[in-house]
């Protein structure tokens, strides 16, 4: 039985963190949220690391009135990502510009950027305004992230991201605060796991 259980608690683990993405087509009332997606891809998570990707498709990002912004106008300053549990360390593997254009570190951040605080929080943030990725019609593909973040072992819960967008001058523009809606592959997966689970513990319980 205890096996059982870890297999289905590990089921359920990873089924609410793959591949969800949350903006204007799952939570913003009439496509208000800057940006058009954000996506968190769970890589891997041996022991106590997860990889991650977090992605951000700048290329209709809109302006908070739901108007796609054409050419280049803001910048992505920084993001964090939540999964529910304790976070000890944060790195990033790759970045748009490369890693050396972005500080990582634990906690979450404010309008200010990362801030620090938060033990469920990865955050990471460019080193310069001139380092940030730019948003707008132009852009051609989607930014990833990818994080390793090393975590107490325990299972993921539900999944946060925000992200600041900052002008080129310094100023602040606004941020997104999401949590994702999962995506109907993941709910079918829930769905077979525990019709799985509830087929085995009859057989268990039966025996």
């Amino acid at each position: 039985m205890k096996k059982l259980l870890a297999a289905l608690a590990i089921l359920f683990g990873s089924t609410f963190v793959f591949g969800n993405t949350i903006g204007p087509s799952t939570q913003c009332p009439d496509s208000v949220c800057l940006g058009a997606s954000y996506t968190l891809n769970l890589d891997n998570y041996v022991g106590n690391q997860l990889t991650v990707d977090y992605i951000i498709d700048g290329r209709t990002f809109t302006n908070g009135t739901g108007s796609v912004i054409t050419g280049h106008t803001d910048g992505i300053y920084s993001l964090s990502l939540n999964f529910g549990i304790p976070v000890t360390d944060v790195k990033l593997l790759s970045a748009p510009g490369g890693v050396n254009d972005w500080k990582a570190q634990t906690g979450g951040q404010n309008n200010g950027g990362c801030n620090g605080s938060g033990t469920p929080y990865g955050c990471a943030q460019v080193t310069s305004l001139a380092n940030m990725p730019v948003v707008g019609s132009a852009e051609s593909l989607p930014y990833i992230w990818r994080f390793l973040l090393t975590t107490d072992g325990s299972l993921l819960g539900d999944q946060s991201v925000k992200v600041d967008f900052y002008s080129y001058t310094g100023s602040f523009v606004n941020q997104i605060s999401l949590h994702p809606v999962p995506e109907a592959s993941s709910l079918l997966m829930l769905g077979a796991g525990l019709l799985l689970g509830g087929a085995l513990i009859r057989r268990r319980l039966a025996a």
